[in-house]
């Protein structure tokens, strides 16, 4: 697919295999360049950031995928950059579980404690998996206090190293499926949310 995408001319003097391989050494090269996405630096000065760049997506339509499946190669392979329009990912109306992958990594002058948020309500499932530590699962199906954040939202308490690290969100939903994805700095939230109010 990425060489219909790809068109470049192969001189003519190279014969039909070397054109062959030349194509192929080529295609290897761009997918070394375009390979999994690098992680989102957060800087000390950032307080509020989009992660909507940063994020890929795994459909699991079965439903059945856990955390250590998504983490192997042969589905961590599978993760795609969606097209994000505006500063939400939207999946639309789905009976899919949805994976996010994002990775993450702050600068040495960053501050290691943020604020993951989902400014979305109607997510029926929704689950941190961060890099260690347990799973954090909530949602609409689940009580308040299932929350790690007392929040009209979803927001998780999250630990940034100086390396990347790769956080992953599941998600379900009987509505449309939007998932907003925000890093916070705990200060900045704290003040965002009492002017909200």
């Amino acid at each position: 697919m990425w060489m219909q995408r790809c068109r470049f001319s192969v001189p003519a003097w190279a014969g039909a295999d070397n054109r062959r391989m030349i194509k192929t050494i080529v295609g290897l090269l761009l997918c070394c360049c375009w390979g999994p996405l690098m992680a989102l630096t957060l800087e000390a000065q950032d307080t509020q950031v989009n992660l909507g760049r940063a994020v890929q997506v795994l459909e699991d339509p079965s439903g059945l995928l856990g955390i250590d499946d998504v983490r192997a190669p042969a589905w961590a392979a599978q993760f795609k950059s969606p097209a994000i329009a505006g500063s939400d990912l939207n999946l639309g109306y789905t009976a899919s579980a949805y994976w996010l992958r994002v990775p993450l990594q702050r600068a040495p002058t960053g501050p290691a404690q943020w604020l993951l948020e989902v400014p979305y309500t109607k997510i029926n499932t929704l689950a941190l998996y961060p890099p260690q530590g347990p799973a954090v699962l909530t949602g609409k199906e689940l009580p308040l206090s299932s929350r790690p954040v007392h929040h009209r939202f979803f927001a998780f308490p999250i630990e940034l190293g100086t390396s990347e690290q790769y956080f992953y969100v599941r998600a379900t939903s009987s509505y449309a499926l939007t998932l907003p994805l925000v890093a916070w700095q705990a200060q900045a939230f704290d003040t965002f949310q009492q002017q909200v109010l």
